[in-house]
Parts: structure tokens; sequence; C-alpha cells
């Protein structure tokens, strides 16, 4: 009739009017709806209906919520107002049907309602009414929403601080799985921080390890070492270049049979299999957390990251022993250089 939402409203207003104005000529005038006969009663029925249905739209209830209060509202007021109309229709065959129709439409509208109570639908209005009133119930409800986005991006943006681009090594890991364990024990009931996890878990996982470059570097040197190449250790090459062709040969020996006496290589191929090893289980451990997540089981998920930062120590020490192994190349190539300037001099 009016456009737009606030046509609406004005539509809605005139009808309450009219509807009250009715109802009071009604009173002051005495007469029924019985003066205008079957069919203006019927469109009299029918604006009341959409005078209720339309209050009930800008209430803010569904259209299928506000027909069915519409239809309850003025079945009932019809059998107040003109019970002569359904005694008739109970003697006329075809109005005998056509009455048991709207009984049924009036108990599925009743069922309708009752469900839309128990639903979103007819909540939706009461919030906004309560809204409107300064309800301090809705207040809280709006202050925690509030609390709870803010908490879900400041989660958010912990765990993007935990999988930042670059190398991983065992300390920044085993940090980044017990902050993600603290996320969890406060919010990883929560579908979206789970969600989260999984997938900083994922590029956790996924990132290459300090331990696997440290590993081929020192198993390059070793091989370096055992040609005579000194490449990487500048001041012994410079010091091995300036010793005569026989001194270098000798030094080459020594080195060589010092490779041996330490067992270089074999210790190499420990820790390059227990890297392996180490790798295959953390994977594994993380991949299961991940499904446990996603099953809603937040403890269980959490026992599995905690088995994976034990994993992630034990990197850790592989870690140190790659060190002393370096360390022992660098002593050892000193020493054999050292040994040989030492007998030129004399």
């Amino acid at each position: 009739m009016f456009p737009g939402e606030n046509g609406e409203r004005l539509g809605t207003a005139v009808g309450v009017v009219l509807a009250m104005s009715l109802a009071i000529a009604e009173q002051s005038l005495g007469f029924s709806l019985k003066s205008f006969g079957p069919v203006a009663a019927g469109l009299i029925a029918l604006m009341v209906a959409l005078v209720i249905y339309n209050m009930m739209r800008q209430a803010g209830a569904s259209h299928m919520t506000g027909g069915s209060i519409a239809l309850i509202v003025t079945y009932l007021g019809m059998r107040a107002t003109v019970p002569g109309f359904f005694l008739w229709a109970r003697e006329n065959q075809w109005a005998n049907y056509l009455h048991a129709l709207v009984v049924l439409a009036v108990l599925v509208a009743i069922w309708r309602f009752s469900q839309a109570m128990f639903s979103s639908d007819i909540t939706q209005p009461l919030k906004r009414l309560t809204a409107k009133s300064g309800d301090y119930s809705e207040n809280v409800l709006n202050v925690s929403k509030s609390r709870n986005m803010e908490e879900w991006h400041l989660i958010r943006g912990r765990l993007a601080k935990l999988i930042q681009k670059g190398k991983k090594d065992s300390e920044k890991i085993i940090n980044a799985l017990n902050e993600i364990i603290d996320i969890l024990k406060s919010n990883g009931s929560d579908e979206r921080v789970a969600s989260a996890v999984c997938r900083a878990l994922d590029k956790i996982k996924t990132r290459e390890h300090v331990l696997f470059l440290k590993l081929s570097g020192i198993e390059n040197a070793n091989r370096k070492l055992a040609r005579c190449d000194l490449s990487m250790y500048q001041l012994q090459e410079k010091r091995f270049h300036k010793l005569s062709k026989s001194q270098q040969d000798e030094c080459r020996t020594l080195l060589q049979q010092e490779q041996t006496k330490l067992g270089i290589e074999k210790r190499i191929a420990t820790l390059a299999a227990k890297a392996e090893r180490y790798l295959e289980q953390f994977t594994r451990h993380i991949d299961a957390a991940c499904e446990l997540l996603r099953s809603e089981r937040v403890g269980d998920a959490i026992d599995m990251i905690s088995k994976a930062i034990a994993l992630e120590k034990g990197a850790a020490q592989l870690l140190e022993e790659i060190d002393k192994i370096e360390k022992t190349l660098e002593d050892m190539v000193e020493k054999q250089v050292a040994q040989i300037e030492s007998m030129t001099k004399k």
C-alpha cells in the first residue's frame, strides 16, 4: 500500500486505527457484522488478519509465524463475534468441509507458533524489543558477544605469530606448541579456534626444520674433509696452502685417520636415522591432534600435542649432538694443521 519501510509502518498504523474505529462504532451505533452480510464479514475478517500479520512482521516475526498468529487470532475472533456463521456452516455440506479445512489450518498454525516459541524466529523480535527498552540482560549479552569476538581476534593474532615464515628450531616449536595448549585449554571448545589451531599445527609440521639443515651441513663438511677440502675453515685453509706438497699429503692422511678413529661418519649416520624417526613421529602426533580436535576431543588433542613437545625436546638434543660433531671436526682440522706446522718448524 505504502512503499518502503516507513510505508509499512504507516500501513500498519492505519490498519490498527481502522480496526479500533470499527470496534468503537459497533458499540456506539449498535450494529453487528451480520448487517454487512457474509461477504462483508469475510472481507473484514481478512482485513483484521492482515493487520495482525503486519503487526507481527513489524515486531520481527517471520512470514510463517506472523501468518500463524494472524490465523489463530482471526479464527477465535470470528468464533466470538459471528457464531451464527459457524452454525450455518454446520448445516451446509460444502461450508462444513470448508470449516474443517479452516480448523485443520488453525491446528497447524498453533503447532507452528509453538515451534517458533523455541526457535530464533521468535527470539529475534524479543531481542529487538528488549534492546529498545534498554534491558540490562540484553546489554550483557551484547557485551559478551563483543568480548568473544575480541578474544577470537586476539587468538587468531597469537596463532599468526606462531607460524611466521622462516626456519623452525626446537625452541620456537616448543614455545609455539605450549602457546597452542594454553589456547586450547581456554577456548578449545570453540569450533573456529579448533580449526585455526589445526591450520597452525599443519604449518608448523610442514615447515623445514633447522635440524635437517644442520645435519645436511655436517654431512657435507665431513665429505669435504675426507678429501681434505678445507673451504669451510678459511683460516686453516690458508695455513694448509702454505705447507709443501708432501706436508699437505701427510696432513690429508692424518685427517682421514682421525676421521676413522673418531667414527664421525657412523655418528652422523646414527643422527640422521634418529632425525628421520623424530620427523615421522612428530608428524604422526600433530596429525592425530588435528583429528582429535575435529572430533571435539580437546583433552586428548592436548595430550597428543604434549607428546609432540616431548619429541621436540629430543630433537633439541640431536641439535646439540650435531653441534658437538661440528666442533669435533673443526678441532680435528686445527690439530692436524698445527701438528704439521710444528713438524716443519723443527
